[in-house]
């Protein structure tokens, strides 16, 4: 009989433990709310909500006119124990901040989204992500942010960890290679060129300034006439002067100015039957303005494509000359404003 009395009593508190660890189950309710929330909020909500309903959350959206640090530890609900808590700052023009929390409070995380001019659809796709991975965290336990004890002392970093650097720094300092047309005469095969690229520019704003030095190295081409056959091959420099518009957070436009020079080795090659003896080879540099138009398209945080047009100005008004002991016999003439077409890809080595 006691035997029986004491399996009883086990398995009513084995019993209760089951039922004590299914009150326990982490709550699954998420409130959001916006504070001072501007005609983008409608969409932002559409986004929230679509993301949230995949982890299966119910979530309450709200509006506040303000939020601060010390609100937001201090506040609390009367609605049911909450997996998270988010405001969604909107006041600044220039950026998003969101300020993300479990229920208890007692860690906080604070996340910056930077803007070109408005929330559009990538901004809008950032911050539910940032969201929903926060409360994917939570639901499994995980831990954000810092301590809110470290937040309230004066002067206290409010990030849960350094920001990218693409977001730290102004400037951006890029690296890239790029693909070139050059049509230098009607009748003649455009030439063609790799190059390589690096460019310093700003990161924030809606018009961006902008520097670009390239080297670029050109296939070889003949000129020729009924005497003389020369081969060039060249090389050529620039150093560009841009200013971009960001049209959004993916696509910029911009243009330049600037200048450089063309580096050619020009190797003639007398017909046999024209008796005339050539010249040796010979380096000439030919000093060059150039104009560029660009537009970029930046698919992922620190690489952009790109393509452009551009157009190189001959200073000199280069000609090719066979100096001949019956005159001076003009070869080749390019054009002294060549059009240039160009594409490429970009990226920032300081980002990460």
């Amino acid at each position: 009989m006691i035997l029986l009395v004491a399996g009883l009593l086990v398995m009513q508190e084995q019993t209760g433990i089951g039922q004590a660890n299914d009150t326990e189950s982490p709550p699954r309710h998420v409130e959001i709310k916006m504070v001072a929330p501007s005609d983008s909020w409608p969409a932002l909500h559409a986004v929230l909500s679509e993301l949230l309903a995949r982890l299966k959350v119910s979530v309450r959206f709200s509006t506040v006119p303000s939020v601060e640090t010390r609100q937001i530890m201090t506040e609390r609900s009367d609605d049911p124990p909450s997996v998270a808590r988010v405001w969604i700052d909107m006041r600044d023009s220039g950026r998003v901040t969101l300020y993300l929390t479990g229920d208890r409070a007692d860690r906080l995380l604070v996340r910056h989204v930077p803007l070109v001019t408005r929330i559009d659809e990538v901004a809008r796709e950032e911050i539910a992500h940032i969201v929903e991975a926060t409360v994917d965290a939570l639901l499994v336990g995980g831990r954000i942010g810092i301590v809110t004890d470290e937040v309230m002392r004066p002067g206290a970093r409010t990030e849960a960890a350094p920001m990218p650097r693409e977001r730290l720094s102004g400037v951006s300092l890029d690296l890239g290679v790029a693909y070139e047309m050059q049509v230098w005469k009607e009748d003649r095969a455009p030439l063609h060129s790799a190059a390589i690229m690096v460019g310093i520019g700003a990161r924030t704003g809606v018009w961006r300034p902008g520097a670009w030095l390239s080297g670029e190295y050109r296939f070889p081409t003949t000129v020729d006439n009924d005497l003389v056959t020369a081969r060039l091959d060249q090389g050529a420099f620039r150093a560009i002067a841009s200013l971009d518009w960001a049209a959004s957070r993916r696509w910029f436009f911009g243009g330049g100015v600037g200048g450089g020079f063309d580096l050619v080795r020009i190797a003639p090659d007398a017909h046999q039957e024209s008796q005339v003896e050539p010249t040796d080879p010979r380096f000439v540099a030919v000093p060059m303005v150039r104009f560029l138009f660009t537009a970029r398209f930046a698919f992922s945080s620190r690489s952009q494509v790109f393509a452009g047009v551009a157009g190189d100005y001959d200073l000199l008004g280069t000609r090719y000359i066979l100096r001949a002991p019956t005159g001076d016999e003009l070869v080749f003439e390019p054009w002294r404003l060549r059009p240039t077409a160009l594409v490429g890809v970009t990226s920032d080595v300081l980002a990460r």
